[in-house]
């Protein structure tokens, strides 16, 4: 409870530790020494301002003073040099610095990145990234590696195997200007013979046991559709092996008589198909599909809203692996572009 109040500070009958609560500014300030007057015989204890308090008469005396800023609703202190930002949680406080030197106003920890993890409970916030106890992460921007097919050919960072029938090949194009934003490409290739196929696969192996379909996985794929028919069909995403199947899978496709991508799950008896919008030939686009809890996988395209499929899942237990696959239907080549790929798994404990 203060001891007097008013507006402006007291100039007689106070003593060291005289509690004042300021009416104008809504503060509650104790009294340290020196001229009553005057601020730097004062510590803030608690307030709430619009502005920032003037402190170019504090020093070390007014360490600890607090108040709370309404303007951007965040508590603030001094340390006995400068303004800082309080910390969550009771334990203390967080100072951010720029080559050593303190930043003196808000200052917010923008966590980037899918391997980068926030956990915000129990009063405490915990960062973590690559965390290889909870968590796997690689990724592939295609701009390391090799183009050639087979076991031995070491596509990509991640040395991915190609596959192919008839004439399909993995390239590396020449980039345009309008490609700037997507260093490091492979084109997936048909060739112009009927019939032919060619794709990219992790693992490079015959054994496809990357991932089981129960784990917390979450992959994305930036790629680029160049052509696009009722004699295309491409396939991307999670699969128990190196071709595509008509029943299985975790995946994005576009049928030979489709004109838009679909959301895919198969389990070998049955599949669910949603569809993700047209088909947009030429242009890059972001897919991302994830285990969003036990019994639901989650689609998204670029920006838009996420589709959620909780039926025809692969039974638990099935090993997945990683595939990228286009096929043609006629004598005309068809490319697709892959310009990155990562994969997540979260939630792992060892």
């Amino acid at each position: 409870m203060a001891d007097s109040i008013g507006s402006g500070f007291p100039n007689t009958g106070i003593n060291k530790g005289h509690l004042f609560f300021d009416q104008d500014e809504g503060a509650l300030w104790e009294y340290i020494n020196g001229p009553p007057r005057i601020v730097s015989s004062w510590k803030l204890l608690s307030g709430k301002f619009n502005e920032q308090p003037d402190t170019s008469l504090w020093g070390e005396v007014q360490a600890g003073a607090t108040w709370f800023l309404v303007s951007d609703r965040t508590p603030y202190m001094w340390d006995g040099t400068q303004i800082v930002l309080v910390g969550g949680g009771s334990a203390g406080y967080g100072i951010f610095q720029q080559n050593g030197v303190s930043v003196t106003q808000q200052s917010i920890l923008n966590v980037v990145g899918r391997n980068a993890l926030v956990d915000d409970s129990g009063g405490v916030t915990r960062f973590r990234m690559n965390d290889p106890a909870t968590m796997s992460y690689v990724h592939d921007d295609f701009i390391g590696g090799g183009q050639n097919l087979g076991f031995g050919g070491a596509i990509g960072e991640l040395g991915w195997l190609g596959g192919q029938f008839g004439t399909g090949v993995v390239l590396i194009p020449t980039l345009l200007v309008a490609d700037i934003s997507h260093p490091g490409v492979r084109r997936l290739s048909t060739g112009a013979a009927g019939g032919s196929t060619v794709s990219i696969a992790l693992p490079n192996t015959a054994s496809f046991n990357n991932v089981l379909v129960d784990a917390m996985f979450d992959t994305q794929w930036i790629i680029n559709l160049r052509d696009s028919d009722v004699n295309t069909r491409v396939v991307y995403g999670l699969l128990p092996g190196g071709a595509p199947t008509a029943l299985d899978g975790v995946r994005i496709e576009k049928g030979f008589v489709d004109t838009d991508w679909f959301a895919f799950c198969g389990d070998s008896i049955g599949v669910t198909r949603i569809s993700l919008g047209a088909v947009v030939v030429g242009a890059w686009e972001k897919f991302r599909i994830r285990r969003v809890d036990t019994i639901t996988i989650g689609f998204t395209r670029n920006a838009q809203a996420e589709i959620l499929i909780s039926t025809n899942l692969p039974a638990s237990g099935v090993g997945l692996g990683f595939v990228c696959y286009i096929e043609n239907n006629a004598a005309a080549d068809k490319n697709l572009d892959v310009d990155y790929f990562d994969i997540l798994v979260t939630g792992l404990v060892r």
